[in-house]
């Protein structure tokens, strides 16, 4: 018997094979790494993205099987008090890549969380390839974790350039793309309005975006705010809040209201503009350091957390600096205030340096203009989309 022409054509017609890419990601600034990587993936190939995510994911048409809302753990006591949810979600995820056959999987940040992950993985099928955007912070603190990585990692992308050589030296397939805040914050910075300012110095005030950082550092920021315009009488003071409602908006207005004879002014969701606009910033170490560091602005970087936290990451922590800018300067281009030291003599102390010195401050200056944010100005998210998609077959 004879095939129809339709039936040929077909067959002809082959059919394109949707790959499946498991995505894990648990907090919001890595998921704002997977989406970007999403979206060059889809550009280049058919893919079925599943994990954890949010909003941004779930818009891109990934399959959600836990929100990143559920996630999101802040510091070692907390992270204890969240092991039973964990535990049940890791075991929900091993389920899913058996019953799927999943074969690869693409595991952002959250390196606690990830890397049990990653070993639960390749118990259940070594052939699983694993690809993991965002090192843990092995630099920093329990570096015996690149024996696991070197186990179950069969990709590395790292952030900065000095990770790139530590894997290299330990032989484990590595790739440099660089932070995405270089593309990102140009992009970003057109949703945010110009701000026109006449006061002089301009004095960005920084506390971070969570309760437990802000309720830390906001006070002491603003005491020094106040012995730095008893010099600087024509200063303002700018405080982007994370957004225009919630518990941290909610603290910093009754905090503010305090210091009613400060120049103060509270520009939600604006951290960007702020750090454009300002000629000094008190910051919170934390990923802000880094657009600080773009924008080239000295800053001072305070870090205060609970003391039972401190002590458990005093113990651990290796390297020298804890602010981003330092670490990848590999010197000490802004100082440091950790725990006590945050205090607004300290604060206030460093500022009129920065403010008076021009050499000092210009000094800082061109030390910031010397941190490689990207490799040969091309976007990470794109690089990684790349190698992915050579590597998923």
């Amino acid at each position: 018997m004879k095939k129809s022409k339709k039936t040929i054509k077909k067959s002809k017609k082959a059919k394109k094979k949707i790959k499946k890419l498991l995505i894990i990601t648990g907090e919001k600034s890595g998921e704002l790494l997977a989406v970007d990587v999403v979206r060059e993936l889809k550009k280049l190939d058919s893919y079925e993205f599943i994990g954890t995510g949010g909003e941004l994911l779930e818009k891109e048409g990934m399959r959600i099987i836990e929100h990143i809302q559920n996630m999101e753990v802040i510091g070692i006591i907390e992270a204890l008090k969240a092991y039973s949810f964990l535990k049940k979600l890791l075991k929900k995820i091993l389920s899913i890549i058996k019953e799927e056959n999943i074969q690869y999987v693409l595991l952002v940040d959250y390196p606690g969380f990830n890397l049990r992950l990653a070993k639960e993985l390749k118990k259940i099928n070594s052939q699983i390839k694993i690809f993991y955007f965002v090192s843990p912070q092995i630099w920093a603190w329990n570096y015996k974790r690149i024996k696991l990585i070197k186990k179950v990692v069969d990709k590395m992308y790292v952030l900065f350039e000095f990770e790139k050589e530590i894997y290299e030296k330990e032989n484990v397939p590595v790739k440099w793309v660089g932070h995405p805040i270089k593309f990102r914050i140009p992009k970003e910075l057109r949703k945010q309005p110009i701000l026109q300012l006449k006061h002089k110095p301009v004095i960005g005030i920084l506390p971070g975006s969570r309760y437990s950082e802000v309720s830390q550092l906001l006070i002491p920021m603003l005491e020094a705010a106040k012995k730095i315009q008893s010099q600087y009488p024509d200063a303002i003071f700018l405080i982007p809040s994370p957004s225009d409602s919630g518990k941290v908006f909610d603290y910093i207005n009754q905090t503010i209201s305090l210091y009613k004879d400060l120049n103060l002014k509270v520009l939600p969701a604006m951290s960007l503009r702020v750090m454009q606009s300002s000629d000094l910033l008190i910051i919170a170490s934390g990923t802000a350091t880094l657009e600080a560091a773009f924008f080239k602005k000295p800053m001072i970087i305070c870090y205060k957390v609970g003391w039972l936290n401190y002590f458990i990451i005093s113990l651990l922590i290796k390297t020298r600096y804890i602010g981003l800018p330092n670490l990848l300067a590999k010197e000490q281009v802004a100082i440091e205030l950790l725990q006590n030291e945050v205090h607004p003599d300290n604060i206030y102390n460093e500022a009129i340096k920065i403010l008076q010195d021009s050499t000092y401050r210009n000094k800082i200056v061109k030390l910031l203009k010397e941190i490689p944010l990207v490799p040969e100005n091309k976007n990470p998210a794109k690089i990684v989309a790349d190698d992915l998609y050579k590597l998923i077959k």
